[in-house]
């Protein structure tokens, strides 16, 4: 193992640790301040489709991020990961059907009808333990995000985390992907300046 990986392992054990230890109520009140940072957020007015992203109880909780997305009419794209570092999104409405990954998570069911294979006008929120204030990103280690992002680099990126978890640097490596713009509870900004 790389001394790259080594200390990202080391950072994904220490954050998972932290927001374990976050009450119930925590945790609700910094993702309804996230949620409201987003949903304020000019960008996603402007955007057509939406890609987001299941949340476990350890994430930034997205449902009701996903709720009002489709409410106020965007097109909402849903994760489902196969094979090494494979991901793709699918529309999602109320009629589709889930199934929990390998990994535990809550996917689309496949349906080629439904893949998305146009990403004109669209927004990415991605998922981390952790972010630097560069956008760079600790992910859980499978690379489905950096990946996908690398071939889609139109896609306007987004990631949401807890201000704990945003730190001035991280240790990055060169496949690393990362965000445009990040909110936590206190700010959405351009990490570009």
């Amino acid at each position: 193992m790389s001394s790259i990986e080594a200390e990202k392992n080391r950072l994904r054990k220490e954050i998972k640790r932290f927001r374990v230890s976050l009450s119930r109520d925590e945790k609700t009140e910094m993702d309804r301040r996230i949620f409201e940072k987003v949903m304020g957020w000019e960008t996603l007015r402007k955007v057509k489709s939406v890609l987001i992203y299941c949340s476990t109880f350890l994430e930034v909780d997205t449902k009701a991020l996903i709720r009002a997305c489709y409410k106020s009419g965007k097109l909402i794209g849903l994760p489902r990961c196969s094979g090494k570092g494979h991901m793709d999104f699918y529309y999602a409405d109320e009629g589709t059907e889930f199934e929990k990954s390998a990994f535990g998570i809550t996917e689309p069911l496949p349906d080629s009808s439904r893949i998305i294979r146009d990403f004109t006008d669209t927004l990415c929120i991605v998922p981390g333990l952790a972010f630097d204030k560069s956008g760079g990103r600790l992910g859980y280690g499978g690379g489905f995000y950096d990946r996908f992002l690398s071939e889609h680099n139109e896609i306007i990126t987004l990631g949401i985390c807890y201000i704990k978890n945003i730190t001035d640097k991280l240790v990055t490596g060169e496949y690393d992907i990362k965000v445009k713009y990040l909110a936590c509870e206190d700010y959405l900004e351009d990490c570009n300046g």
